[in-house]
């Protein structure tokens, strides 16, 4: 995983941006959580001393597309979705390895086509889905909540957040109930030629057991153009463990290939 990591930074660094729509253009549009430009981001995240033993980890590849839909001349709606495939190692006193499936995380924001400010926001809700394939991958519930964001955006950085809470409804009766916030405040500044770097907390409080958890994301991304018509970006972080149950993990990294449309 350190290889691959090294491999994808030395790309980012040295990659030369060809012809865009300017990527300067996309790098703010993409630092959007309410913006138009649809892309398709595939996030690994490789989580090491997980576990009540702290000698577990966890690798996740999860989809995230993001989608923008025309709702009228005032209104648009964004879809983000976020399905995990999971590899557990040691991470449960019980299981050894688990891989399969995780739960479906899916949200629906309306927000304004045509913002008055550099201020953007929506709201709508968020569900989650019980796809998961096995036990320790998922939670076992359906669950629903609602969701918001709020975004501030100049030319050369974006900050904001992203919120949700969910609560469940139906699923397993011996599954424990969910009550979950997730809170994502971000920060990007774009150096320019499609260059930028981000930092993220995603944290979340569970509502069950009174706890938070607050891991910190700090990456580097680029944006380029690989055709005429066609770019992509491309980006590597560290991921920190803040504060958090002794359980949760304590740092990894994180690297993210994103198709943009």
């Amino acid at each position: 995983m350190l290889k691959t990591v090294l491999i994808l930074v030395g790309a980012l660094i040295f990659t030369d941006t060809v012809f865009a729509k300017n990527v300067d253009e996309l790098a703010k549009d993409f630092a959007s959580p309410h913006s138009r430009l649809d892309r398709f981001p595939i996030q690994i995240t490789n989580n090491y001393r997980v576990g009540p033993l702290e000698n577990g980890s966890v690798l996740e590849m999860a989809f995230r597309p993001h989608l923008s839909l025309d709702m009228g001349t005032d209104w648009n709606l964004v879809s983000r979705s976020f399905l995990p495939v999971l590899y557990h190692e040691k991470a449960f006193p019980s299981s050894d390895y688990e891989f399969g499936l995780g739960d479906l995380v899916q949200t629906f924001l309306l927000t304004p086509a045509k913002p008055n400010s550099q201020w953007s926001w929506a709201a709508g809700a968020a569900f989650e889905a019980p796809t998961a394939t096995d036990t320790f991958l998922g939670a076992g519930k359906w669950a629903a909540g609602p969701a918001v964001s709020v975004a501030y955006e100049e030319f050369q950085y974006t900050f904001g957040i992203l919120a949700h809470y969910l609560w469940s409804f139906a699923g397993e009766e011996d599954r424990s109930d969910i009550s979950l916030a997730s809170i994502q405040p971000f920060y990007n500044y774009r150096f320019g030629d499609g260059r930028a770097v981000n930092l993220m907390f995603e944290s979340v409080y569970n509502g069950e057991q009174e706890e938070w958890t607050h891991p910190a994301i700090l990456s580097y991304s680029h944006i380029f153009s690989y055709s005429q018509t066609d770019a992509a970006e491309l980006g590597a972080g560290f991921k920190y463990l803040v504060s958090g149950p002794e359980e949760a993990s304590e740092w990894g990294f994180r690297v993210q290939f994103s198709f943009i449309f």
